[in-house]
């Protein structure tokens, strides 16, 4: 197993707990992590409404403009999870108002 999770793999968690239901046993299994570091990407996401860590944790990047890059990805991907839930929801209401 990996010490560090992807970006991209700590938004498929938040993506399958939320969006698929899954427990964190299931998801940990899809994933390749622990239980923990499962619930632990949960409990940050509860708590600062983002998958990236808090200052001060983790490794320290190599340079300046990895870093840049890295926040510019982050924020992209924040959008496209955003612009999906907004999408998911009026699916929802689309599908609920159509059938009435």
């Amino acid at each position: 197993m990996s010490d560090h999770l992807s970006i991209g793999d700590r938004w498929r968690i938040i993506s399958l707990r939320f969006d698929q239901g899954m427990t964190t046993s299931e998801i940990a299994s899809i994933i390749n992590c622990t239980s923990q570091t499962a619930r632990n990407i949960l409990r940050l996401f509860r708590e600062t409404n983002n998958v990236i860590e808090r200052e001060g944790r983790g490794r320290t990047l190599l340079n300046h403009s990895e870093q840049i890059q890295d926040n510019s990805i982050v924020h992209i991907m924040i959008e496209i999870f955003m612009c999906y839930q907004m999408v998911s929801f009026l699916f929802y209401d689309w599908v609920l108002w159509d059938n009435n």
